[in-house]
């Protein structure tokens, strides 16, 4: 058992109440549960053929979803995706402020009328 983990992180909800930090565990997720429908209609979606040309049709069945928990894994997933979110907003704030820029500097003597 240990203590609270001192990172803040909130695991998913899905997640065993107190994932042990020092392993992986992998658990079956039940079929019909909310779970195993997001987690299955998400992967039918990434199969969608957006190259019409090369259509094949193909029968796809689940057969299990096992979710595994990994905190040190899950940990650094949010680290990065936080990092990358942060700089995603910084960069397109520099960009609207550089577009102000770019009408104040020329919108100077076209006027209006």
């Amino acid at each position: 058992g240990g203590g609270g983990g001192g990172g803040g992180f909130i695991v998913p909800s899905s997640w065993s109440s107190q994932p042990d930090p020092s392993t992986a565990r992998t658990f079956h997720v039940l079929n019909g549960s909310k779970e195993y429908d997001m987690v299955a209609t998400a992967f039918h979606s990434s199969l969608s053929n957006s190259d019409k040309s090369t259509i094949r049709i193909v029968t796809i069945r689940i057969v299990t979803i096992k979710r595994i928990e990994n905190l040190a894994a899950w940990t650094c997933y949010i680290s990065k995706r936080d990092a990358l979110l942060a700089r995603a907003a910084q960069q397109q704030q520099q960009q609207q402020q550089q577009q102000r820029q770019r009408r104040r500097a020329g919108g100077g003597g076209g006027g209006g009328g």
